[in-house]
Order: C-alpha cells, then sequence, then structure tokens
C-alpha cells in the first residue's frame, strides 16, 4: 500500500503545471508595498489561474487557503491595472501571457491555446490592441511621492522610470516591437519631457500601434517603430495619436534593388535627422 501511495503522489506532483517565476519580484516596489495577505493572494492567483491568464474568482476559496477574509471589491482596487475583470466572474491578468509566452504567434501549438480563450473570453482583439497595457496610477507624472523626504525623490523617479520601461516592453512584446534593455541619460530626458506634456498618453499610443501595418513592420523595408522614435522626438508621438500611420499598407511593387537604394536614402535620412535633433536639443 505504501508503494502505491508513494507512486500516487509522484505522479501527482509530476503532472502540476510548471511555469516561470519573477524571482525580482521581491525588489518590486510594488509587490514590496502590498499587505501580506495580498502579497499571498497575488501569488495564489498566479498559481491557480489557467494558461492564458484567467482566474475564475473564488474568493471565498482563497480566504480560506490564506487564512483571512479577503473582499473582492478591495483586492480589485489593490490589483488595479494588473487585474481586469471578465464577465463578472473571471479576472484576467494580461502580463501573466507576456511574462510566460512573449508575443503570442498562431503557428506555435502552445500559444494557439492561449489564442483560443481569448477569443473566448471575447479579449482577443483589445488584448492584440494593446487596450490591457495599463499604465499603474503615478506613471503619467514626475511628482516626487514624497516631498518632505529627498531621499524618496530618487526612488521614486527610478521607479517611474522603471516602470516606464517595462511597459513599453509590453506594448514590444504585444506587437513585437524592439525592446530596450536600459534607460540612457538621453533617453530619461526624453521621458521627463514627454510625461509633462497633456497631450502624452502612452495607453493611446499602444492602440494606434496595434492599427498601424507600417509601425509594426509590415512594409517593404521592415521599419518598426521603436522607443525611442516615440519618446525622443516632441511630435511623432502625436502624428501616431492623429492616425497619420494607421491602416494596411499594399507592397509598392519595387524590385530588390529598388528596395536597398531606397532603404539606403531612408537610413541616411533618419540618421542625418538625429543627428540634427540631438545637436539641436544639446544632448548626448
Amino acid at each position: 500500500m505504501r508503494s502505491t501511495e508513494t507512486t500516487r503522489a509522484f505522479f501527482f506532483v509530476t503532472n502540476m503545471a510548471k511555469r516561470f517565476t519573477a524571482t525580482e519580484k521581491w525588489e518590486d516596489k510594488w509587490f514590496r508595498s502590498l499587505p501580506i495577505h495580498y502579497k499571498l493572494l497575488w501569488l495564489y492567483i498566479l498559481d491557480r489561474c489557467d494558461n492564458a491568464g484567467f482566474w475564475e474568482a473564488d474568493i471565498e476559496l482563497a480566504s480560506y487557503y490564506l487564512g483571512k477574509n479577503i473582499r473582492e471589491g478591495d483586492a480589485l482596487k489593490v490589483f488595479e491595472g494588473r487585474v481586469f475583470q471578465i464577465n463578472g466572474s473571471k479576472w484576467f491578468l494580461p502580463k501573466f501571457i507576456e511574462f510566460q509566452y512573449g508575443a503570442l504567434n498562431d503557428q506555435s501549438k502552445p500559444h494557439l491555446s492561449v489564442i483560443e480563450k481569448l477569443k473566448k473570453h471575447g479579449v482577443f482583439e483589445d488584448f492584440v490592441a494593446g487596450k490591457y497595457i495599463v499604465l499603474t496610477k503615478g506613471i503619467l507624472t514626475l511628482k516626487d511621492k514624497d516631498k518632505d523626504k529627498d531621499k524618496d525623490k530618487d526612488k521614486d523617479k527610478e521607479h517611474e522610470f522603471s516602470e516606464v520601461q517595462n511597459h513599453w516592453n509590453a506594448i514590444a512584446t504585444a506587437h513585437g516591437l524592439p525592446k530596450i534593455l536600459t534607460l540612457s541619460a538621453k533617453r530619461m530626458a526624453a521621458v521627463r519631457a514627454r510625461l509633462k506634456e497633456p497631450q502624452f498618453d502612452l495607453q493611446k499610443i499602444a492602440e494606434e500601434i496595434g492599427k498601424s501595418d507600417l509601425l509594426r513592420g509590415v512594409n517593404d523595408w521592415g521599419w518598426r517603430v521603436d522607443f525611442d522614435f516615440v519618446f525622443c522626438s516632441g511630435n511623432n508621438y502625436l502624428k501616431i495619436l492623429e492616425g497619420k500611420y494607421a491602416g494596411t499598407r499594399k507592397s509598392s511593387g519595387l524590385n530588390t534593388e529598388q528596395k536597398r537604394e531606397r532603404d539606403r536614402a531612408l537610413e541616411d535620412a533618419i540618421k542625418r535627422r538625429d543627428r540634427e535633433r540631438d545637436q539641436r536639443v544639446g544632448i548626448d
């Protein structure tokens, strides 16, 4: 009997779902600031949601396991911007998909079931369009979180820069765009400038990118919008918001050599524009 019980236990363990986990979450300011029962609830949801990031919100069972009475409305407020209530009873964690799979590909078998579930719950189009990439409160401003403590000011700014980087990389993952590895001094200066402008709305920019073949690289020369295009120019993001890049693009019909000549000319023009912009702004 003992041998059988041992075998069953081993079989159960080896058939449990295995998932990636972010070990750096313990340094994440948002996670650190959570009360202990909400930390546990967040980890519980990450373990109990399905492979597409949907959790059947059983707050009563979660409260039992955590040994703490959880109120659903309070939890949704705490997780605002990271959890979305779908069809009343389900909670959706869009960043779960990005973290586990990266950009979804309908040619990948493991991704197909995720795509099917997104469609089943009616969120696929919005997910692809970037509507679930939501900036948490405080991202769109560089105001100090605690003006009475100078040492907290630098920490808050670093956190906000990090959040901007993380959200751009989430947009990049959703649309197959280049991610950024670091924020240089030049990029941080550009971020400061953009976040002071009331028209700048990264959420809406993400939605417009989802509507544009050109910005997503569906064009003859393979160009794709990147972080610097959006942040390091004073008016590129306005053109995106105004829909100047929206719509599908047809092939130009150029032959290979013509495309190469055009691409070289385009590359030279972009480099010349960037040099002139840097000289004008005076940022190295």
